[in-house]
């Protein structure tokens, strides 16, 4: 699966490069055509077994990490404002905040005076960007809490309220600045939190009635979307782009709760939530190779062609299993439930304790989703389990159609070679002298592997 790679490496930095350059406004159409085409990259000629917003996903929600070339475009163009709103000094910051922080945003900016925000390119884009990826248009809002106090056109209580410079110096800025806990807070309170004199009596006077005319279904709560309080905490980085992408992509995660009821149905156990998120964590660690992850991937998702499925597809197709009599040949059966498949999945699993010295569970939850304990001191053993495990499964997928479970010698050959390769990787990560200790466990391993192949490493 090096065309994950290819995406991210190679596809995704060209369009990077024309969003960041050119501030325009671009069809979800087009999108939807960019992302049809990396499926068919991904998958090739073969049917798309996955979809791809699952497949967006990181490797530690049950996807791929394959880039969403819509959220990066979105994340490109509202860099700009949202480093804006991150400066506290910037000229327009409360007129962007007023431009962004608002449901009708058109409404509000036609009662801007034109030389109150200069209508950019780049600041329409970023408008239109905000409230199509950002703003929730199902939701209406009566107000924005970053609306500023200061200068604001189209409430004249407020802008003819003077002095509200030295609220602004004391810390009230914006309309969230004046609620607690969603209502409004009292002279008294204002006076406390913010050592406010007594003598601005009337200034709030005026402010509290601009704010219930123009809004009087108070209390409501002005607390921000979790989505720009994300965004805007980050403050001015150079990796607005990454960290606007990850807040957005955050949000439209799956959470797999269909999948999950499968595996709670065949296992006939359930699975916590702390269950579940090893078994997604597992394709990101099982290994840094494309090949062994995308088979993890795959089973998590379920997504190979039994027999049982191909008949309910094409009634000529044969639903029982080609290793056994059994006529009913679904996922668990074909991977794990087969008798001719069971006592292979035993001769594994003693190979593994020969040559760890530790049981694994011959449960279908630590073989096949990677739920079991962990031992976090030791690194280079729970990556060796890993491996050994991924390998197998990765043969019986292989061999989906034999008449016989994949032979032991063969996997133990293919064990040992990726063996060698994976921990010169392991190595190049952590660094060649960072784990001695772990190196010395893995040439045991190696060795043991080497006396049970009767062959000598290359």
């Amino acid at each position: 699966m090096g065309r994950v790679s290819i995406s991210k490496m190679l596809i995704l930095p060209r369009f990077l490069y024309l969003f960041s350059a050119l501030p325009l406004i671009l069809p979800r159409s087009l999108f939807k055509e960019i992302h049809k085409l990396l499926g068919e990259l991904i998958w090739g000629p073969h049917r798309h077994r996955i979809a791809m917003n699952k497949l967006f996903s990181p490797p530690t929600e049950g996807g791929l990490g394959v880039p969403n070339i819509e959220l990066y475009y979105a994340a490109a163009q509202l860099q700009w404002p949202t480093l804006w709103l991150a400066s506290p000094n910037h000229p327009e910051r409360e007129q962007i905040q007023l431009a962004l922080g608002l449901t009708h945003i058109y409404t509000w900016l036609s009662l801007l005076k034109p030389q109150r925000i200069r209508e950019t390119c780049i600041m329409k884009t970023a408008r239109v960007c905000w409230r199509r990826y950002i703003m929730n248009p199902q939701e209406t809002q009566p107000y924005s809490p970053l609306l500023p106090l200061v200068n604001l056109p189209p409430i004249q209580e407020i802008q003819t309220t003077h002095d509200l410079a030295y609220w602004k110096m004391c810390g009230i800025e914006e309309m969230r600045d004046l609620f607690n806990e969603g209502t409004l807070m009292t002279f008294p309170q204002v006076m406390e939190a913010y050592d406010i004199p007594g003598a601005h009596f009337l200034k709030y006077r005026a402010v509290v009635t601009a704010i219930t005319k123009y809004w009087p279904s108070l209390p409501i709560e002005p607390n921000t979307t979790a989505t720009l309080h994300t965004i805007l905490s980050q403050g001015v980085s150079r990796k607005a782009v990454s960290v606007i992408y990850s807040t957005l992509l955050t949000e439209r995660i799956q959470p797999l709760s269909a999948l999950k009821a499968k595996w709670e149905a065949d296992l006939l156990t359930p699975i916590s939530e702390a269950q579940w998120t090893q078994a997604k964590a597992q394709i990101k660690q099982i290994s840094r190779n494309m090949r062994l992850k995308f088979t993890q991937l795959n089973y998590l998702h379920r997504t190979y062609l039994t027999p049982h499925r191909l008949h309910t597809m094409y009634e000529t197709a044969k639903a029982g299993c080609p290793r056994c009599t059994h006529d009913k040949a679904d996922f668990m059966h074909m991977v794990w439930q087969c008798p001719v498949i069971a006592d292979a999945w035993e001769i594994v699993l003693d190979n593994i304790a020969d040559i760890t010295e530790s049981a694994i569970p011959n449960t279908p939850n630590s073989c096949l989703l990677g739920i079991r304990r962990v031992n976090k001191q030791n690194r280079y053993r729970n990556k060796f389990l890993d491996l050994a495990l991924v390998l197998y499964k990765r043969q019986i997928a292989m061999n989906w159609k034999a008449s016989k479970a994949p032979e032991i010698k063969i996997w133990l050959k293919i064990l040992l070679k990726w063996s060698q390769a994976e921990v010169e990787a392991m190595l190049d990560q952590t660094g060649r002298e960072g784990n001695p200790e772990g190196k010395i466990l893995w040439d045991g391993y190696v060795q043991k592997l080497v006396a049970k192949n009767d062959t000598r490493p290359p």
